[in-house]
């Protein structure tokens, strides 16, 4: 397992959430999941996910961001991906009673890390 910086990860994230809100937003403008520049797109998210996915998280922040793909791939709605692209946890807090088990306990699970007393530790 190859371990990236902490704004490596970050900005991994970061381009991985900009492609994936592009193509949500071209999904709803009812654009072909099929053109050549989607599957490019596609290759370009498989690559930052493996960056992501192939490190060591090294502090809470680089966790967190973990946990946010983790809940991004059980998402059902582009509308609450969105959201967690842009690591809106009170979006999840609003609606959390929409949400199955699952998903429910992947928030918790970013709760806690961004909880001052865990913090602490």
């Amino acid at each position: 397992m190859k371990e990236l910086n902490q704004f490596d990860i970050i900005a991994a994230f970061e381009n991985f959430s900009n492609l994936r809100a592009r193509m949500i937003e071209e999904e709803w403008r009812d654009q072909d999941p099929n053109a050549a520049d989607d599957l490019t797109c596609f290759n370009l998210i498989d690559a930052e996910i493996s960056r992501i996915t192939n490190t060591v998280a090294l502090n809470f922040e680089e966790i967190e961001i973990k946990i946010w793909l983790i809940l991004i791939s059980n998402l059902k709605s582009g509308e609450d991906e969105m959201h967690a692209l842009k690591r809106n946890i009170d979006h999840f807090d609003i609606h959390y009673e929409k949400f199955d088990t699952d998903v429910r306990l992947i928030i918790s699970a970013i709760q806690s890390l961004r909880d001052d007393q865990f913090c602490r530790y």
